[in-house]
């Protein structure tokens, strides 16, 4: 059938695209809502090095191996899209490894944070020691139960890992919880302390309150398919090489993922001791300062440890120094590092030297990148002298007398920044995912494999999380109330308002970039102006505003990782809970030991280091924002005013690339990204360009390796879109209606797409753009192809290859008991070419069949076996399917179904899902193959697809107990050479011979051909129904407009349809038929599976918005509308409405999903 689809019509009118509904080999995995996700999500994530689509779709690990696969190939490399809803998770042996290893992790990072330089035992580090712990108790723990709960359940399995992992990284995943630094600045540096108490309700709340956010945002920070995590891609790549391991070769490389992580880690251990001991000058590698070692500018320009970094001094040799101070240049996307790049050129190569050297704010009396405060004398600002040791209140006249502050050129910039992400942030989210937010919020967004796998487990109700924060908000307020800290109730709400309100655009960014957003200089910021002179009130501000919303994002990352790995909700939920609860509770009494077992803790004169410097500097802040006030820095006629500007700055940005992006949607401003532009560098200062720009380096190129293919799928604001679509039928959705198995509802769920389109876009409801519904309009009789030319700017053809059937040529092939599958198919899915008043399809006699053999093993035939195998009244009728098909399925004698094929099992070309739905099928059995048909085959190099294929086979191939129905085989190396009729009904067949097949490996092309035997075979069957591929051909009209049809496929180039003067041209001499276009398998003939059909379409998409924007369109012919000339009784959308209402009512009425109207005249009656 022909459809007709206008598209992109500039001032009156514009493309119109044609297209015939396209029957494939596999109706649901070529669906077409599947590409369009696939595509666009991607390019959202990492727009860069789209050329590597391909490579891509020949990945095992990326390629698409589930119909809703992850729309990202970054995912699918990483986290499995399957699940083993059976595997235990909820275990003891998790829940006592994972406290473990929590206190011990957590008591660690405590000891350590008072170490000068800090350091920090990572989740990484716990999950290595995970892994042979939880080997060694299941390999040394007897299997005795606890209360009923088995000690040792089976193998240490990647969902008790992936929970150990979860519980260690909300408890100690960054270092010491960040409410300590106050409880040690104010203990040891204010000598003030409100005792364990106080310790514990300031901890609990301030890490649990996070956690109740974070649970509450997960539907759109958690759920959508396009909040990646890329770290947490990481996380699940490493649980499942530990676990799975399985080793696809990759460009000749045939190692394993395990493997290349211990030679890369024995490589790293043994490369660490060269910067790290041996030859320390590889860590900074200045070597252009050691020309001059004494100049200034050389080193402020050059410098790694205090300069610029400045290219070509800007290559670390040390991964300290790459990854210390901003985390892994692996996990974010190219797009993300291009940015900071981006930023650390035009901020700190460009517009800081021009500051420093032009000695504003007396800049170049100071070092040029430094993280340090400094007096008018050039010496590091001592807080003491400003403040009155008895009361720590401000002393305004010891301030005058002594200095105010100054701060290094990167240092004052860094603030600057940090106010231009704020706003930044804020707009950005607005304008380039609010809509994203309010569809997830709807409920609207599809899910992919994992949403679905995931539904299997019991919700979390809302009202856990909204428990969990009245509890600890309670917490707060009696931590802020009970001691005294100065902070009032107003100031704690104002600062989870500022939490909240920042939760979802911060948690958004994170989420695609591994980029943070931190909120701590404008908590300061904000509670410096609000509560001047109350340093401890100040802390409290910051911590409840900003570390609030930082721990909501982390429990969110590791609920998406439990997501990620198939986790039950409710047993993560215990899990966060408990290890955050009692991490704290770890912390606090490792504290506490601390003040009474180290001498001289906090102190610059302790011999062993421990001289605390997080608490210093969480001290030095106090007094910078909490007693000396930023009104006294950044307010009018201050000496940083200048640095307020920042924030309007970062308001406006984004909207330039809105504004930008909304006329040339293809613009390389698309991946410039603001909010990671001002808050990506803001490391810098104590970090220095150098280590961004080492960063980047190594980052440009592996960051950007699993990318996609993009497509422009927002039109530039200054082009109305008026979009027709003509379907030959009087019913929309083609393919979903009359292609999809009746038992198979999920897969269409593409209806929803344009029944969305049609209800935002028709009838004037939006002010851009329209969009019509034309059915019962046939091209070529209603309207040609030339008339149609003179109303649209580009008509693309994508009508598919469906016009016929590949043919055997065998004899007897043209006898009745022998049909396409594509007949078949149409019939029992009610298409009206097949239930027309004259010349109406007679189907086959099923109530005379007793075997049928299926020629091909695709989706398709697989269909076709179900719907002859399954029971009518248990299967079927509650589905779509046509009465009239239903009514002769329940007449059906069929006993046995054979599907042959030509070559071999892992040839096959049915997918995963379907053949393991044929085995489960109910009352049915399945004939074992031979075993040496599965032993011959060489598994060293399978790739996961047929691993998996392979082992569903396997499980199934033994023969079935008891009696069934019904049975059914699967024929592999067979051919059929010869059809005989049957001597007593003519409209049946007696049997069909079949050649026996080899398998023959050719050296020269090293493929594997099949080669016939000399052994034939009769197999008796009364049908045969083949189902082998399709045909398509030209439409009428092709020779008047000048362009031609050969090779099964309409000629173009990149999808633009070549004039009939390319015909004997060179491919560099190509002339194209301008305004017209080709999608889909009419493209590139009917061959392919969803990737190739993905890259396709939106290659042709690709090339119209070129054209679009060079002017490259055809000219307006015609006046007027294109709906006056044609004499149809064309059914609009609100027509089929009509049907679609009956038909669903009428389906209620008999138990059944719907009730298919299957004759035309019939759908045209309740149209109207």
């Amino acid at each position: 059938m022909d459809k007709i689809r206008s598209v992109f019509r500039v001032k009156e009118k514009d493309p119109a695209i044609i297209e015939e509904q396209v029957s494939t080999e596999d109706f649901e995995s070529d669906k077409k809502h599947g590409i369009e996700l696939i595509v666009s999500k991607s390019q959202e994530f990492d727009p860069v090095t789209s050329n590597l689509v391909e490579e891509i779709i020949k990945d095992d690990y990326a390629k698409i191996t589930v119909e809703d696969d992850s729309p990202y190939p970054e995912v699918r490399a990483a986290v499995p899209s399957t699940d083993d809803f059976s595997m235990h998770q909820n275990t003891i042996r998790a829940w006592v490894l994972g406290l473990i290893l929590t206190t011990v992790g957590c008591g660690m990072n405590m000891l350590f944070s008072f170490h000068s330089p800090s350091f920090v035992v990572t989740t990484f580090v716990t999950s290595i020691l995970a892994w042979p712990i939880g080997r060694f108790w299941a390999w040394i723990v007897p299997d005795v139960k606890i209360f009923g709960v088995s000690l040792n359940p089976g193998p240490f399995n990647i969902k008790e890992h992936t929970i150990i992992t979860i519980m260690a990284n909300v408890s100690f995943g960054g270092g010491a919880a960040y409410a300590t630094d106050i409880l040690v600045a104010q203990n040891k540096f204010y000598h003030s302390d409100f005792g364990w108490g106080f310790d514990l309700l300031a901890i609990w709340s301030t890490q649990c309150i996070g956690f109740a956010l974070g649970g509450l945002a997960r539907r759109i920070v958690v759920y959508p398919s396009g909040a990646i995590w890329p770290s947490n891609l990481v996380t699940a790549t490493f649980l499942t090489n530990m676990h799975i391991n399985e080793n696809h070769p990759a460009n000749g490389w045939k190692i394993s993922r395990l493997m290349f992580f211990c030679v890369i880690f024995i490589c790293s251990f043994v490369w660490y001791w060269f910067p790290g001991f041996l030859f320390q000058a590889l860590s900074y590698f200045s070597w252009i300062t050691w020309i001059k070692p004494k100049n200034v500018i050389i080193n402020q320009i050059f410098g790694s440890s205090s300069g610029l970094g400045m290219v070509p001094n800007n290559i670390a040799l040390d991964w300290n120094q790459i990854a210390g101070y901003i985390g892994s240049p692996l996990i974010p996307p190219a797009g993300a590092i291009a940015t900071i790049f981006l930023s650390v050129i035009v901020i700190f190569w460009v517009i800081v030297p021009a500051i420093h050297y032009s000695n504003v704010w007396y800049a170049q009396y100071l070092p040029i990148s430094s993280s340090g405060s400094y007096d008018r004398f050039q010496q590091t600002y001592n807080v003491s002298r400003i403040i009155n040791p008895k009361t720590l209140t401000f002393d305004l006249e010891a301030y005058k007398e002594y200095s105010p502050l100054f701060l290094s050129t990167t240092f004052a910039i860094a603030y600057g920044l940090s106010f231009a992400s704020i706003l930044a942030t804020l707009s950005h989210t607005a304008l380039f995912h609010g809509h994203e937010i309010l569809e997830q919020l709807k409920l609207k967004e599809k899910p992919d494999v994992h949403m679905r796998l995931m539904r299997k487990y019991r919700e979390v109700p809302d009202w856990w999380f909204g428990i969990v924060f009245l509890v600890f908000f309670g917490m707060s307020v009696a931590t802020i109330r009970a001691w005294p800290t100065e902070m009032p109730i107003w100031c704690l709400i104002i600062a989870l308002i500022i939490a909240i309100i920042f939760l979802l655009p911060v948690a958004i960014i994170f989420a695609r970039t591994n980029i943070a957003v931190g909120l701590n200089v404008i908590t300061e910021f904000i509670i410096g102006y609000m509560l001047p002179g109350k340093p401890l009130a100040m802390m409290f501000f910051k911590t409840f505003g900003y570390i609030t919303n930082n721990q909501a994002v982390t429990f969110a990352q590791d609920m998406k990782l439990g997501h990620y790995m198939k986790i039950a909700p409710r047993v993560l939920f215990w899990a966060q809970l408990i290890a955050t609860i009692w991490g704290s509770l770890v912390q606090i009494a490792v504290l506490r030991w601390s003040y009474g077992s180290i001498k001289e803790l906090c102190s610059p004169t302790n011999t062993s280091h421990y001289t605390c410097p997080n608490g210093k500097v969480f001290f030095n802040a106090s007094i910078i924002w909490g007693v000396i006030g930023p009104q006294r820095q950044f307010s009018s006629g201050q000496i940083y005013y200048g640095l307020l500007f920042f924030f309007i700055i970062g308001l406006i940005t984004p909207f330039i690339n809105w504004l930008i992006l909304k006329k040339w949607p293809n613009s390389p401003v698309r991946h410039l990204h603001w909010p990671v532009f001002f808050s990506g560098t803001g490391y810098i200062p104590p970090a220095t360009p150098y280590n961004y720009t080492s960063f980047c380096a190594v980052g440009t190129g592996p960051g950007g390796f699993y990318t996609a293919h993009h497509l422009l799928h927002k039109s530039p604001p200054n082009v109305k879109l008026d979009i027709d679509f003509f379907e030959k039928l009087p019913t929309p959705f083609g393919l979903s209606r009359y292609g999809v198995a009746p038992d198979h509802p999920e897969v269409k769920n593409c209806e929803e797409y344009m029944t969305n389109i049609m209800r935002d876009f028709s009838n004037g409801n939006n002010n851009n753009h329209s969009v019509r519904f034309l059915g019962n309009v046939e091209i070529g009789r209603d309207i040609s192809l030339v008339d149609l030319e003179k109303y649209y700017n580009s008509i693309v053809l994508a009508y598919g290859c469906t016009s016929a059937d590949n043919k055997l040529n065998v004899p007897g092939s043209d006898l009745p008991g022998v049909i396409p599958a594509r007949q078949f198919v149409h019939w029992y899915n009610g298409h009206p070419d097949y239930y027309k008043s004259t010349q109406k399809f007679i189907p086959p006699r099923l109530d005379k069949v007793k075997q049928v053999s299926i020629i091909g093993n695709g989706n398709v035939a697989l269909d076709v076996a179900r719907i002859l195998l399954a029971d009518p009244a248990e299967h079927w009728n509650k589905t779509d399917i046509s009465s009239e098909a239903q009514a002769l399925l329940e007449k059906s004698t069929v006993k046995h179904v054979r599907i042959a094929a030509r070559r071999g099992v892992l040839e096959s070309a049915f997918s995963n899902k379907e053949i393991r739905e044929l085995f489960e099928l109910k009352n049915t059995s399945f004939v074992p193959l031979e075993e040496s048909l599965l032993t011959s085959i060489d598994r060293s190099n399978l790739g996961r697809v047929d691993k998996r294929k392979l082992s569903i086979i396997e499980k199934y191939n033994k023969k079935s107990e008891g009696s069934s129905h019904r049975t059914w085989s699967l024929e592999y190396l067979r051919s059929p050479v010869k059809f005989t009729r049957s001597e007593t009904d003519p409209s049946l067949l007696q049997s069909t011979t079949f050649v026996k097949n080899e398998l023959v490996h050719d050296p020269l092309t090293q493929l594997t051909k099949c080669k016939a035997t000399s052994t034939t075979v009769d197999e008796p069957n009364e049908l045969v129904i083949v189902s082998i591929g399709y045909q398509g051909k030209a439409l009428s009209g092709f020779d008047e407009l000048g362009i031609w049809f050969e090779n099964n496929k309409l000629q173009n180039k990149s999808g633009r349809v070549l004039s009939i003067e390319s015909r004997d041209n060179e491919d560099i001499n190509s002339v194209f038929k301008k305004g017209w276009y080709v999608a889909g398998w009419i493209k590139n003939g009917p061959k392919g599976v969803i990737a190739t059909t993905m890259m396709d379409s939106f290659d042709t998409a690709e090339k119209i918005l070129e054209d679009l924007a060079n002017g490259s369109i055809l000219p307006i012919q015609q006046s007027g509308d294109v709906v006056d000339v044609i004499p149809a009784d064309i059914v609009t959308w609100e027509d089929w409405c009509k049907l679609d209402e009956f038909e669903l009512q009428r389906g209620q009425e008999l138990g059944k999903s719907r009730f298919k109207v299957c004759n035309k005249e019939d759908m045209l009656s309740h149209c109207k």
